[in-house]
């Protein structure tokens, strides 16, 4: 397990930073502790739509809101 030094006031070193093996061993040492449902709530899924902005008729809006300042054109 990764563990970090107890003098905190020495800084760090890039000597010290983990390998990403080491990073890759740890995860796997976690992982491994989970119980079914932990994975469960762990696992990801694409979003399957992405979002889109809201359309707006200009019908919709009455003409006394509109202004030249925002007109299009």
């Amino acid at each position: 397990m990764i563990s970090m030094p107890e003098d905190s006031s020495k800084g760090f070193d890039s000597n010290d930073d983990p390998t990403p093996n080491e990073i890759s061993q740890a995860a796997a040492e976690i992982r491994g502790g989970w119980t079914e449902s932990q994975k469960q709530r762990r696992r990801v899924q694409k979003c399957k739509s992405s979002w889109l902005p809201p359309r707006i008729n200009l019908r919709d809006v009455p003409p006394d809101t509109w202004s030249e300042d925002n007109s299009a054109g």
